[in-house]
């Protein structure tokens, strides 16, 4: 590895909100990093399926299996082309540290929470509750709206001194949040072995290490222990949501609370069907944006 970290390549392109689950799959199954959507040009009920207003971000480590990955990407995404728009791909070559030192402003969640990325920047908020979750590969720094959402719900949920499990944890940062507003313990899976490193690091910034568990790999593969939790966070994408149902109501304890975020409004429909006829019913909707969180109880 040399002095400038790690080295990546970024991919970039646009589509249409009606068409990101594809190419995210598309994105998941060859790049090494999470997979990052933004709404880039959002227009209040905009019908226009030409009208590109997400963007779609992600990172492959440059190594000897970059140029297979980039071309089965540019391949799958000529096939997309007959079927609906999308931009031209963009691709830069950038470090890990390049990305890990990037200036992030603080930024307010929920009512209490702010998120500095770095820990002299906590003087500025001494009355409010601060976690210092640095810059990395694994995003989650609490700018998108799936992340805001989630912590707001997380404030009205949590009472204090439940269990909690993370499922796509990232950073760690709703977990964080999680334990800083009085949660006792939490669980954390990833499939992404560069967002439990990040994770675990900032929870040993946050002084949390002790409260948190981690597991690298699938839904599927949570050990079986690993059930009755108080409340189950799922910030995914909606296809992940309704293929692994089963897996994430498995674990949650009798009366327990599934906060659900990573959908866009055209997939809100059959989001919440798939969780309504799972014995659960709604307690809240939140929308930013063209995005919808969830929050469901077990009845």
């Amino acid at each position: 590895m040399s002095e400038r970290g790690s080295k990546w390549v970024e991919l970039k392109i646009r589509v249409n909100s009606e068409y990101v689950e594809p190419i995210v799959r598309l994105f998941n199954k060859y790049l090494s990093g999470k997979v990052y959507t933004q709404v880039v040009d959002f227009k209040e009920d905009d019908n226009d399926p030409n009208h590109l207003d997400v963007e779609i971000i992600g990172y492959i480590v440059s190594d000897d299996k970059i140029s297979e990955y980039l071309t089965n990407i540019e391949v799958g995404l000529k096939l997309f082309e007959k079927i609906f728009d999308i931009s031209d791909l963009s691709k830069k070559e950038v470090f890990s540290d390049t990305w890990e030192k990037q200036k992030f402003p603080p930024i307010s969640l929920g009512n209490n929470i702010v998120i500095v990325p770095k820990e002299e920047d906590k003087v500025d908020f001494q009355d409010k509750k601060t976690l210092v979750i640095e810059p990395s590969m694994a995003f989650g720094t609490g700018h998108h709206a799936t992340t805001k959402m989630c912590i707001e719900l997380l404030d009205i949920f949590i009472e204090g001194e439940e269990s909690v499990l993370d499922l796509g944890t990232g950073t760690g940062i709703l977990s964080l949040c999680s334990l800083l507003l009085g949660a006792k313990r939490v669980f954390c899976v990833d499939n992404d072995i560069e967002a439990i490193y990040a994770a675990r690091k900032n929870f040993e910034k946050s002084g949390f290490i002790s409260e948190v568990e981690f597991f690298h790999g699938d839904l599927s593969k949570i050990p079986e222990k690993n059930k009755n939790f108080d409340l189950v966070l799922a910030n995914l994408t909606s296809n992940i949501l309704i293929e692994n149902f089963d897996h994430i109501f498995s674990k949650i304890s009798e009366n327990g609370i599934i906060i659900i975020s990573g959908i866009l409004d055209i997939r809100i429909d059959e989001v919440i069907e798939k969780f309504l006829n799972g014995h659960l019913k709604l307690l809240k909707k939140l929308k930013y944006d063209n995005w919808v969180s969830l929050v469901f109880q077990g009845i």
